[in-house]
Formats: C-alpha cells, sequence, structure tokens
C-alpha cells in the first residue's frame, strides 16, 4: 500500500498541473499492488482525491486528502554588494613627512630630495621635519602639531599627503621606497 500511495502522490502531483487532473473528472492511473499490475480509477473531488483498485478479485477504495505544495517566496534574493565608492584624487594637496633624520637612509634620501617628487606635489607644498622639531621658543611648531601626533608611534620617515580642498589626509603611511611607488600614490605617474 505504501508503494501505492508514493506511486499516487508522484503521479499526482505531475499530473495536477495545468493540464492535468481536473475537479469531478475520472481518469486511469497504472501501478501495481502487491506486485501485481492492478486496475484503477482515480477521482478528484475538490481536494479529495478518492482511489478504486483491484486486488484479489475485491474492489477497494482508498480516499485521500489533497494538500497542496506551496512554493514558499523567495523573496528578494540576495543583496547585491555595493561597489565601493572611489576616493577622488585631489587636483590640489601638499605633503609633510615627518621623519627621525639621524636614521634616514640614502634610498629615503633620494625619495626625499627627488626633483620629480617637489614638481609633483608643487612649489612650497612639500615639507620635511624631525619627529623633535621645535620652533625658537622652544616649542613644538603650532602648525606642525597635528602632524607630529598622527605620526607618533608610526614607522618613520611617515608621510601624509593632505587634499588643499578638505585638510584631510588623501593618503598616509610610511615613506615609499622609490620616487615613482610615490609619485603612484599622488596619482602623478610613475612606474605602473
Amino acid at each position: 500500500m505504501r508503494r501505492l500511495l508514493i506511486l499516487l502522490i508522484l503521479y499526482c502531483s505531475t499530473a495536477l498541473g495545468a493540464d492535468g487532473i481536473q475537479s469531478g473528472k475520472s481518469f486511469k492511473l497504472p501501478f501495481a499492488c502487491d506486485n501485481q499490475p492492478a486496475i484503477n480509477r482515480a477521482v478528484v473531488q475538490g481536494d479529495i482525491l478518492t482511489v478504486h483498485y483491484v486486488k484479489g478479485g475485491e474492489i477497494l477504495t482508498v480516499a485521500y486528502k489533497l494538500v497542496p505544495q506551496v512554493n514558499p517566496d523567495p523573496g528578494p534574493g540576495p543583496i547585491p554588494p555595493v561597489p565601493p565608492v572611489p576616493v577622488p584624487t585631489p587636483t590640489a594637496f601638499y605633503g609633510v613627512v615627518i621623519e627621525e633624520q639621524s636614521a634616514r637612509t640614502a634610498e629615503q634620501g633620494i625619495v626625499l630630495g627627488s626633483q620629480k617628487v617637489r614638481e609633483a606635489f608643487g612649489a612650497g607644498n612639500f615639507r620635511v621635519e624631525d619627529k623633535d622639531v621645535k620652533d625658537k621658543a622652544g616649542q613644538v611648531p603650532v602648525e606642525l602639531a597635528p602632524y607630529l601626533t598622527r605620526a607618533k608611534d608610526k614607522t618613520l620617515p611617515y608621510l601624509m599627503v593632505i587634499d588643499k580642498g578638505t585638510g584631510k589626509a588623501y593618503w598616509e603611511g610610511p615613506l615609499p621606497a622609490t620616487v615613482d611607488a610615490l609619485l603612484k600614490v599622488l596619482g602623478k605617474g610613475g612606474a605602473k
């Protein structure tokens, strides 16, 4: 009987489609009962499926309540990733490097003294200062205080590229190792 139910459910699940079983109309349902072919008839009335079949010369009737299979709403689907907002390259910027002058290497000296780097920043827009800089009164220069604070506990030399329009850091981090790498940070070319 289990086999009958399984076959019946499988058949009805496909036959109940748009062109399949209609309420109040009978149809033939081929199946086997106890491994013997059986002649049968099925009728759907509303939500009741009645099956008449022959077993051992006797006509048997079984009724099943049909429960429609409801496919849950899949929902809106996955949320597409939000593309990152590109950080615009400032058209006017200046650079501040905080370093330990006594620890400057020859390679760092080449980057800091490069004419290409100074031209990329523009006249008067690139400043290199020691982490212990003091003014004539022995105080930290007011204009450098925010940069000295940012560079504290960082790997020196530490470069900050500041957008003149917003006053915010466009880029900051350890001084790039080569002139080309620094120019790339500035969006001014350099080796690709």
